[in-house]
This record gives C-alpha cells, structure tokens and sequence, in this order.
C-alpha cells in the first residue's frame, strides 16, 4: 500500500474501478442509494440531506434511514405547509415521543467521510 498511486483523472479512475473493483463501502452506499432512489420515483418524494455549514448535499433520506429515535424515515409523517415546504416530521410509532425526524448516519460516506472506510 506505500506505493499506491492516487488516480488524478476521471479515465483513470475509470480504469481502477475496471480493474480493482469499488471498495465495500462504496458499494454498500450505491446499494442503499439505489434503494432510495427507486422509493423515491414510486413516492414522488425526494428528500436529501443538506449541510448548511459546507453548503453540500450529503445523503438521500428514504423510508430506510434511521432517525435518532430508532425508527425509520417511513414511520415519520411528511407535513408540507402552505408555502410548499417541509414542516417537521413527527415519528408516527405508538408511544414515540420524537417530533421531528432527525438523520441518523449508519456510514461514513453518508457523511462525506469516505477515508475511514
């Protein structure tokens, strides 16, 4: 590993993923991406978590993505106000007590920490 060599271009990246494979990680993250994006059309939702303080969006949220309550995004109710936004999201769980919907990451790449994977 002392002699790897970063690929500076997007071809060769390219030719690293034909020749080497993605990493575990990245794998797990498309998986999950795609599984999201697919609730996503059926929904007619799209949610995305957003960091205001680096100005990026991170992750896709779906009805898989656990909040800090243990439930998942699908058990959260979506309240859209009058101005076409997003209120908060109350778990809907018998005897939850969460009143809004708060991301829970489960990997590092969902928040853009791809080097400790």
């Amino acid at each position: 590993m002392m002699n790897a060599v970063q690929p500076k271009t997007p071809d060769a990246v390219l030719a690293a993923l034909t020749q080497y494979g993605a990493a575990v990680g990245a794998k797990k993250m498309m998986i999950w991406e795609f599984k999201h994006a697919k609730q996503a059309i059926s929904s007619g939702t799209y949610v995305n978590l957003y960091n205001t303080c680096r100005d990026v969006e991170c992750t896709r949220i779906g009805k898989f993505s656990r909040c800090f309550c243990n439930h998942g995004y699908g058990k959260h109710s979506l309240k859209i106000l009058k101005n076409k936004r997003f209120g908060k999201n109350p778990c809907g769980e018998e005897g939850c007590k969460c009143d809004n919907f708060l991301f829970m990451f489960r990997r590092p790449e969902e928040i853009g920490q791809y080097h400790l994977t």
